[in-house]
């Protein structure tokens, strides 16, 4: 305990600038020991890697294809594979004749395919501690908060094989940042400032299409923005409203559209040959473009696009419905993601009398953190709402709104899942788990303000012990 007294009194006598740098690399450096370290072990598919695969070999070899979800995150798998060229003396051609895979040639690397997906993982650590810093002020709690990130079991698991997820939190969390600094900082929000959020938005939703929901950021920005006119001086500046509001909405749908634009030209530029066999899924005038080699001419991009959508749609309309009282179902129900349900078996190994498995298994001290701070939220949000009682302090205030918009946030993103009748997953949680964290982290900094802006040293060392807890939870699964 005298250990844990005297580094308290160290941090708090660093200055402000040396100790946003020590957490920053403290995040980086321990994100990547937990992202990084041998993640292309193990040497074999887990998980939806056998569908993921194909399409990167497909990318590689010129075929045609589509897929369930936008084709960014493929995009940068296939990127990855090509930049590390670890495979190429092997065969892999039967990769392209099918859309999903049991095997991999003896001998496959993973490090290329799965690069990208761990190097979004780790620097989604460092947006989550930068999203904290701006919040609460303090890089000492901003850092004992990020081991929510850097230590959560089942999303480490997870983003260190070839999926999509974590591509697709990073661009959450960078356009979850850019609006908090637009909001935060008290300046004008000018256009150009729209359009960035608006390309953000669009990469994410490019990797899965659930990230719609950060649609809704632009009216939240937009009413911020103009929320002293509409109190004050509504009927006189009518015209001017509408006007700024048909502006940026044009500049950030102009965006969005924008990146899908690019994203999906991409994707069709690099196919320009059928794989045998699955003609059926392309159009005839899809065909007649690949046979013209005209993949690349925007001009053929509506009926391309078409095709693609066509089959996204059908797909999910396919996919089987959740079997309640099918235990080997690894589908679980929304509501009750948030206490865990159901841990998915991801891989096993049996070699001799030993089996090792690969379990999709959550940190429990940090899932109990985030319905803590769930419930926390509920309870001040309601709470205000219902009595009116507004805080003096500016500080608090501040932290209200924020705390508001995370839990606006993981209902909105809740509500959008449990209208989708199809088989649903744990790891479709972890969106709305890191909004529960960082609401975690804000009441926290919302019901102890003073301690933390003085830097109390009961405080701190309490952090210090938490942060102990969450790794030796993390150590212990």
């Amino acid at each position: 305990m005298p250990f844990m007294f005297t580094l308290a009194a160290k941090l708090r006598a660093m200055d402000k600038t040396n100790r946003f740098s020590a957490a920053l690399v403290a995040v980086f450096v321990l994100a990547s020991a937990t992202f990084m370290i041998n993640y292309h072990r193990p040497s074999g598919m887990f998980w939806d890697e056998n569908y993921y695969l194909t399409a990167v070999q497909k990318y590689t070899d010129g075929y045609v294809f589509f897929e369930s979800h936008p084709p960014l995150g493929k995009l940068f798998m296939a990127l990855g594979e090509n930049v590390f060229g670890r495979n190429d003396h092997l065969d892999r051609s039967a990769f392209t004749l099918t859309e999903k895979i049991d095997t991999v040639p003896k001998g496959y690397s993973f490090i290329g395919v799965r690069f990208f997906p761990v190097l979004f993982a780790v620097l989604g650590a460092v947006l989550f501690f930068l999203i904290l810093n701006r919040l609460i002020g303090k890089p000492f709690f901003a850092f004992i908060f990020s081991g929510f990130y850097v230590f959560e079991n089942a999303f480490i698991l997870h983003s260190r094989g070839a999926m999509l997820d974590s591509t697709q939190l990073f661009f959450i969390f960078a356009a979850i940042a850019l609006f908090i600094r637009y909001t935060d900082g008290g300046r004008p929000i000018r256009q150009r400032q729209y359009f960035g959020l608006g390309a953000v938005i669009g990469l994410a939703i490019m990797v899965k299409l659930n990230a719609a929901f950060l649609l809704l950021l632009f009216p939240v920005l937009f009413l911020y923005e103009h929320r002293a006119s509409i109190k004050e001086r509504w009927l006189r500046q009518r015209a001017a409203f509408w006007l700024d509001l048909l502006k940026k909405t044009a500049v950030s749908a102009g965006a969005i559209a924008l990146v899908a634009f690019a994203v999906f030209m991409i994707h069709f530029s690099l196919g320009d040959r059928i794989p045998g066999g699955q003609t059926q899924k392309i159009s005839p005038e899809y065909r007649s473009i690949i046979a013209r080699g005209e993949t690349g001419n925007i001009f053929n991009f509506p009926i391309m696009l078409r095709d693609y959508v066509a089959y996204m749609s059908s797909y999910h309309e396919n996919v089987p419905k959740f079997r309640k009282y099918d235990e080997s179902d690894n589908g679980s129900r929304p509501i009750t993601w948030p206490f865990g349900e159901k841990s998915i078996r991801y891989r096993w190994n049996k070699t001799g009398g030993h089996v090792q498995y690969l379990y999709l298994q959550g940190n429990p001290v940090i899932w109990i953190s985030g319905l803590i701070g769930l419930a926390l939220a509920f309870a001040l949000v309601s709470g205000r709402l219902v009595f009116r009682h507004r805080p003096e302090d500016p500080a608090r205030n501040r932290l209200f709104w924020y705390i508001t918009f995370f839990f606006g946030l993981y209902a909105i993103y809740m509500a959008m899942i449990m209208r989708i009748d199809r088989v649903m997953y744990l790891y479709h949680y972890f969106i709305p788990l890191f909004f529960s964290l960082f609401l975690a982290a804000l009441v926290f900094a919302y019901i102890f303000r003073e301690k933390v802006e003085q830097g109390d040293r009961v405080l701190m060392i309490a952090c210090g012990i938490f942060f102990v807890e969450i790794l030796a939870a993390f150590v212990f699964f």
